[in-house]
């Protein structure tokens, strides 16, 4: 039986990962905090490994693969990505489920992901740094980290005004924003699955329907302008494994991507039932590939719902 390991595994979404690969793969999962994954893995499963800024991370967490003699690991936070792109030799033979280290360096960086699609004539939402005081972008608008995930420290601007008193209360942390225009219209993660040869075999639509962070209620919708417009951006831009596209659908249905993130999304695990192919399986084989898209079903929907755990320390 093949091994997963995911990291980030406190993060949404790994409970139904867990049940969804567990009779096919033996699955595990780490996380800095072991005490914020599911209780419904198995305590053997639960890996406590350390924060992608501590200096012995990469070293634990190949020699934790070598250990499990995990098959293919499946990283699920940002700061993790560069380090362990940069640094796949390590874990060999593990093989790291990511995009090429370079893709997840432009794509990390919120407005170097929008000049790059811009530059190749792709549609994008107006974007510029905070620090450009001649931005030119009408409010209400968008203030957002350069680097940030989570919907984390993400601000709606109103008024003009508004975008003064924020430089004047954060100060030289300002500059480490970006301004971008609030497009109306309805939200989607696209999660987009390829191979380890780049090519792309699925492209899975979820709009969403509630979200506080992450997203709390979603539904696979195969909208065919978002596909056409996904489909666009990794032929221009073409990378191996798992990334997924946010993106805004206006009423006249113009797509408008405002994220790439490279790596899975908290909404991958309703990817996987809405495709009849086994992305891991796409991954690991190296067997060539039928190169047409997957069917993905529409109308599959996630509902999260929070589970407490009262229990004694003693």
């Amino acid at each position: 039986m093949k091994k997963l390991f995911f990291t980030g595994g406190g993060g949404a979404g790994n409970e139904a990962l867990w049940r969804y690969f567990n009779n096919d793969y033996d699955v595990h999962f780490g996380d800095a905090d072991i005490q914020s994954i599911d209780l419904a893995i198995p305590q053997t499963n639960r890996h406590k490994i350390p924060y992608a800024n501590s200096l012995d991370f990469i070293e634990n967490l190949s020699e934790l693969c070598k250990k499990l003699s995990i098959d293919l690991l499946i990283p699920g936070v940002d700061e993790e990505l560069l380090l362990l792109a940069e640094s796949a030799g390590e874990f060999l033979p593990t093989k790291l489920l990511l995009p090429n280290a370079n893709y997840i360096e432009t794509m990390l960086n919120k407005y170097e992901m929008v000049k790059c699609l811009d530059k190749i004539h792709l549609p994008v939402p107006k974007t510029e740094l905070l620090s450009n005081n001649s931005f030119g972008i009408d409010t209400p608008c968008i203030l957002k980290p350069i680097y940030g995930r989570g919907s984390r420290d993400v601000y709606v601007i109103e008024k003009n005004k508004d975008i003064n008193d924020f430089k004047k209360k954060y100060g030289k942390n300002s500059k480490e924003y970006i301004v971008q225009e609030k497009i109306v219209g309805t939200e989607y993660t696209v999660q987009m699955m390829c191979d380890e040869k780049k090519q792309l075999h699925a492209i899975i639509p979820v709009k969403i329907l509630l979200k506080r962070g992450v997203t709390l209620r979603g539904v696979t919708d195969n909208q065919k302008n978002i596909i056409k417009a996904c489909k666009a951006i990794h032929n221009a831009l073409p990378t191996k494994g798992t990334y997924n596209i946010q993106l805004i659908l206006t009423s006249n249905k113009k797509v408008l991507p405002f994220e790439i993130n490279p790596r899975i999304s908290t909404t991958f695990c309703l990817a996987l039932h809405a495709i009849s192919m086994d992305p891991v399986d796409l991954y690991l084989s190296e067997q060539k590939q039928n190169s047409q898209l997957s069917i993905v079903k529409s109308g599959i929907q996630i509902r999260r719902h929070w589970r407490n755990y009262i229990f004694s320390s003693n």
